[in-house]
């Protein structure tokens, strides 16, 4: 999670829910649809932080610095796929 919030310079909110939270939204709509829960407020009480990671200025600086080589290693690798799909065998 360190990692994210350094490279995206936001800070990250992990919750009990973790990576279900998608699951939880759709089972939300749903009670709330069929008529089992009357609104969304349920989903508060069942959605807790459980761990906040701020970035760190100086490796989010790494990283920005770092961006220009991986966009141009990516255009290279495109070019690269590019010319090698031209290729008949």
């Amino acid at each position: 999670m360190t990692i994210f919030a350094d490279v995206y310079n936001t800070r990250i909110l992990k919750t009990n829910i973790d990576q279900d939270a998608g699951a939880l939204g759709a089972a939300a709509i749903a009670a709330v649809g069929c008529g089992l829960w009357k609104d969304f407020n349920k989903i508060d009480d069942i959605h807790k932080i459980v761990e906040i990671v701020e970035p760190v200025p100086d490796n989010n600086n790494k990283y920005e610095k770092l961006l220009p080589v991986f966009e141009y290693a990516s255009d290279c690798q495109a070019i690269l796929v590019k010319a090698l799909r031209a290729i008949e065998f």
